[in-house]
């Protein structure tokens, strides 16, 4: 080819091509910074959730008689009981938390609940990630980032790691369920809706309290799609959801003659938030005068094992909302305020530094987090999703009580991660900016 009939280039295409090239160089250079920091946030979460277990196990000796309190004994009973044979021999639990111990104890080849605190701490910091990848449904990377890192460093969240408690194995399962969910909404495709059931049916599995979101499936499918469309995705997301649950359900019909759903844990949890001596908050063990009543009722049924009394349960709470409406509608209005207000009695039996620790980060944090939400509502930012998911939980507690263990796995992150994005429009509105896709 004639060397002529190539023409030079031009100082303007040597000028685009340098340009390119450097914001290629600057692109390259802010990836490597944000997995630095990534990484640096991701470790600083996990070691303070290993101090968190370091310090449980050293402040009593490894002895589970000893060891655990509370619901702690009964989740590990059922993991050892796995081990040895006996498939959860009453219905009062859901079986994926001690199935995960149980896996644990296989894996560790020992029953050993200090280890296991340690493997929890390496769960409990997958909050990390997922809340970034929350976050990033409607607001930039740098906020995104800072609701991560905001998410490693809460107090209540770190504090998982230290309990025999469904909640460090909940709250990863719980977000993760939320974002198949968000994806599946995106695309017309039956694939990541029976996903987005399958991993909701093992999040329910682990905490019956999320059974009731399902109702609100048919108001998140895309208006925009055709009905047949949106019966189809509603009906793929249920039947997984359905396949998942109906063995365990279909094993309770056959092991205890009776229907038990997911749980029989539902009858006292609905009678203990709806008593007359409820304030509005809390379990049996945050509000005494409730324990009380309840040995009265067990007394009246001495036969009755308190899987056998659900029913009772559920007609005695029923018998008193209908008979005292009014009271009912006042109960429920002092249950959304402390849902939202951290003063109730399950807060109260904590140390006076924990209960102000409490106070101050979730009073800064609320406020934020709801102001973050609402301005991303008005742009058209906020995932319809989200808005119906922590409807849900509203709604659970407002059936049967909110409590702190409750409120933490999903209404913190989300609140933080609002948080992060209207700090960041505040600071830098240009770096709130470029949401991923949203559903």
């Amino acid at each position: 080819m004639d060397k002529q009939s190539v023409p030079p280039s031009s100082p303007a295409s040597r000028s685009g091509h340098a340009a390119h090239a450097a914001r290629a160089r600057a692109s390259r250079r802010h990836r490597v910074w944000f997995i630095v920091v990534f990484s640096v946030l991701g470790l600083v979460a996990l070691g303070l959730r290993l101090e968190v277990a370091w310090h449980r196990n050293h402040a009593s000796p490894d002895d589970v008689a000893v060891r655990l309190d509370g619901d702690e004994p009964h989740y590990e009973a059922l993991a050892y009981g796995l081990l040895h044979g006996s498939f959860f021999p009453s219905p009062l639990r859901v079986p994926v938390y001690p199935a995960f111990i149980a896996a644990t104890y296989a894996v560790l080849g020992e029953r050993s609940p200090a280890k296991l605190l340690y493997v929890q701490a390496f769960v409990g910091v997958l909050v990390v990630p997922l809340t970034y990848w929350l976050a990033r449904r409607w607001t930039g990377r740098i906020p995104a980032l800072g609701a991560a890192g905001m998410v490693g460093l809460d107090d209540r969240l770190i504090e998982q790691a230290g309990f025999l408690y469904s909640e460090v194995l909940y709250t990863p399962l719980l977000l993760g369920a939320l974002l198949a969910l968000l994806r599946a909404v995106q695309a017309p495709r039956w694939g990541p809706f029976a996903g987005a059931g399958v991993s909701m049916a093992v999040v329910t599995l682990c905490r019956p309290t999320t059974a009731l979101f399902p109702l609100l499936l048919p108001l998140l499918v895309p208006r925009g799609w055709p009905r047949m469309r949106q019966v189809r995705a509603v009906l793929v997301y249920g039947v997984a959801m359905g396949v998942v649950i109906a063995p365990w359900t279909a094993r309770n019909y056959q092991h205890y003659g009776r229907l038990v759903l997911i749980a029989s844990e539902g009858g006292i949890t609905f009678w203990t938030g709806n008593h007359p001596l409820s304030p509005g908050e809390g379990d049996m063990a945050a509000n005494p005068a409730i324990k009380r009543d309840n040995q009265r009722l067990r007394a009246a049924y001495p036969g009755l094992t308190a899987e056998e009394l659900e029913p009772i349960y559920y007609r005695e709470a029923f018998v008193r909302i209908v008979s005292r409406p009014l009271w009912w509608i006042g109960l429920e209005v002092r249950k959304l305020f402390y849902l939202v207000v951290p003063i109730g009695p399950s807060y109260t039996l904590h140390s006076a530094r924990y209960l102000t620790a409490t106070l101050v980060s979730y009073g800064m944090l609320l406020p934020l987090g709801c102001a973050g939400l609402l301005a991303l509502w008005r742009q058209r930012r906020t995932p319809v999703t989200i808005a119906l998911w922590l409807l849900s939980v509203i709604v659970a507690a407002l059936i049967f009580f909110p409590q702190e263990r409750f409120r933490i796995p999903l209404i913190d992150p989300v609140l933080i991660a609002g948080a992060a994005a209207f700090i960041a429009h505040r600071i830098a509105p240009a770096r709130a900016v470029e949401p991923q896709a949203q559903g």
